[in-house]
């Protein structure tokens, strides 16, 4: 951004006219480091976790994991995580997003695994949890979970084929887990079944790295069901037709090609 500043009087010698360029300069310099203050905190907005995580995934990563412990755990999109071993407990926390965890059964002690409103205590098991806005889910494909709130004001134990959502209010109604479905991502696949398209585009912009727009409301009560890749989240769009447009705008200055916004209009 170019700094400006008033034009001199009609009398305006040259010193007049040094003066001004460097009233310009003096008013650049904060506003280009004000400028620079903005991008640093947009490209690390997310500093606390960066101190305290161990692993941070950007949209569309993925990664895989092995702790200390044997425990394998594979990091979903967006998300952060770290985990801690000492002889008296075995501890992991997952600050963000979403993680599939592989525990083995010879353990001398259990793993224990902290999503936001709720602590895991699991061995022998296969599972997922996923911690977003504020509220956490359990889906266990394998063995059992020991569930309880962390003010230890409720405990569930979830056993495999299950699903339960914890919220600030506790637990909620354990639910059947459609593994195909709800663990599409483990396999690398997003499978969806009559399910909205405003629903899909907001699942979408978890794995897409840029910003998704939907200006189209009709596009947006569309009913979507499919299996798609998660290396490819555009394709559960519709092509653009005559009833809507996917437009793709590239970000200027990110260095990104992938790094695009998307907007979908009449």
């Amino acid at each position: 951004m170019r700094s400006q500043c008033s034009p001199p009087p009609r009398s305006c010698n040259n010193s007049g006219a040094r003066h001004c360029r460097d009233a310009c300069a003096r008013t650049g310099k904060p506003l280009a480091s004000a400028a620079a203050l903005l991008i640093a905190l947009g490209i690390h907005g997310n500093l606390p976790l960066r101190l305290q995580a161990d692993h941070l995934t950007v949209a569309g990563e993925r990664q895989h994991l092995q702790l200390e412990d044997g425990s394998k755990v594979l990091l979903n999109t967006n998300s952060a995580f770290s985990s801690r071993f000492n002889e008296r407990q075995h501890q992991a926390r997952l600050y963000k997003g979403e993680a599939f965890f592989e525990v083995a059964a010879e353990r001398e002690l259990p793993l224990e695994i902290d999503a936001g409103p709720v602590r895991a205590s699991v061995s022998d098991t296969s599972f997922a949890v996923r911690y977003l806005d504020g509220e956490a889910q359990v889906q266990v494909q394998r063995g059992a979970v020991d569930l309880r709130t962390l003010d230890d004001s409720a405990r569930l134990r979830l056993s495999a084929g299950n699903s339960v959502r914890v919220g600030p209010h506790g637990f909620g109604r354990p639910e059947k887990l459609d593994a195909q479905k709800d663990l599409a991502w483990v396999q690398g696949r997003l499978v969806f079944e009559n399910c909205p398209m405003s629903q899909v585009l907001a699942e979408l912009r978890r794995y897409y790295p840029g910003w998704i727009i939907n200006n189209n409301e009709h596009l947006a009560q569309v009913a979507v069901t499919g299996n798609y890749r998660l290396d490819k989240p555009l394709d559960v769009v519709p092509r653009p037709g005559p009833d809507h447009l996917r437009q793709g705008l590239g970000v200027p200055g990110t260095g990104d090609s992938q790094l695009r916004t998307v907007i979908f209009t009449r």
